[in-house]
């Protein structure tokens, strides 16, 4: 158990080193270290694992070849493009299923949504990655060369009426944050 242990958050390190990039067995088996090297057969188990369970080989990648469909492979309806439809349908085309996705509005990515108008822009959905280590969102970023900008620790939240909510209100003290 140890040694799977070791072997995947190996697998998982060189990974991250290039997620832009889909792995693969055979070139992770050169770049894992010894003693975890030897045991080729326990490698391909653990890779199959973390890429069957999404902890690599997720978000946007370039993949050495197209995947194959498996045979009678199922149709999978995903409803909604926002991300995790995207995402979702993503990996189970990665894992050769048939898949089709059905989105309400004309245009994808749900929630995320920027307001532009003149020199102004507002995030109205997602905008705010918290937790950077193990963070999908934190790898997705870095696929797309997307640059994630700290913020400050004090950061004002704003009414929709533009009047700012008091400190410690939240949404106990009836702010619609």
């Amino acid at each position: 158990t140890v040694i799977s242990c070791t072997l995947g958050t190996d697998c998982y390190f060189v990974w991250l080193e290039d997620p832009k990039n889909k792995l693969t067995v055979e070139n992770a088996m050169p770049r894992i270290e010894p003693p975890h090297n030897e045991d080729e057969e326990l490698i391909k188990r653990v890779y199959e694992y973390l890429n069957r369970y999404g902890f690599i080989n997720f978000g946007v990648y370039t993949s050495p070849k197209p995947p194959e469909p498996l045979p009678n492979a199922p149709k999978v309806l995903v409803v909604g493009a926002g991300i995790s439809g995207l995402t979702a349908a993503r990996q189970l085309q990665e894992f050769g299923l048939n898949v089709e996705v059905i989105e309400a509005r004309s245009v994808v990515g749900g929630r995320v949504c920027t307001f532009k108008e003149s020199n102004y822009v507002a995030d109205l959905g997602a905008m705010v990655v918290t937790g950077l280590g193990g963070n999908p969102l934190a790898v997705l970023a870095k696929q797309l060369n997307l640059e994630l900008m700290p913020i400050k620790q004090d950061c004002p939240l704003y009414e929709f009426t533009g009047q700012m909510v008091p400190k410690g209100a939240g949404r106990a003290g009836g702010a619609r944050v």
